[in-house]
């Protein structure tokens, strides 16, 4: 048996090689993201207190942040909530922030979300608090919150 190595052959591995080798570039510059980002024109602001912090104190800190972020144009209304979880945790509060509709507004949902992460939250770092800014879950298994207060 004798192994062939035609010029018709050479061109495979080195297609094969590039093809490879192209697939570095592409995911640097493309999204990684599994699904597509989607502006639902609603987003969470997940707070959590030092521990110990009563369920009175957590709400009062909660609606604060949800005052500072209701005067932005886009914000059509806030919700807070407290104790919203399996255990009724005291500390851990969330807002739920609804914004008006797409063609109404002149920023993204995700420009919204960078702008109370790098404009509202920091005024509360003093408080010691835990905080994220994420999509709203589509599913939720928890929907008897302890305090909820529209704002």
């Amino acid at each position: 048996m004798s192994i062939c190595t035609s010029k018709a052959q050479l061109p495979t591995p080195t297609l094969a090689s590039s093809s490879f080798l192209s697939t570095v570039p592409l995911f640097l510059f493309g999204g990684k993201d599994f699904l597509p980002k989607n502006d639902e024109s609603q987003f969470a602001v997940s707070i959590r207190a030092p521990e110990g912090t009563p369920v009175e104190q957590t709400e009062l800190i909660a609606s604060r942040i949800a005052r500072e972020i209701k005067p932005l144009p886009e914000v059509a209304y806030t919700i807070v909530t407290v104790g919203d979880d399996e255990r009724r945790t005291p500390n851990v509060a969330s807002i739920f922030v609804k914004l008006v509709d797409v063609p109404r507004r002149d920023r993204a949902q995700f420009q919204l979300m960078d702008r109370v992460r790098t404009v509202v939250l920091p005024r509360f770092n003093d408080l010691g608090l835990r905080t994220s800014v994420s999509q709203v879950a589509a599913i939720s298994a928890n929907n008897d919150p302890t305090i909820g207060e529209l704002i």
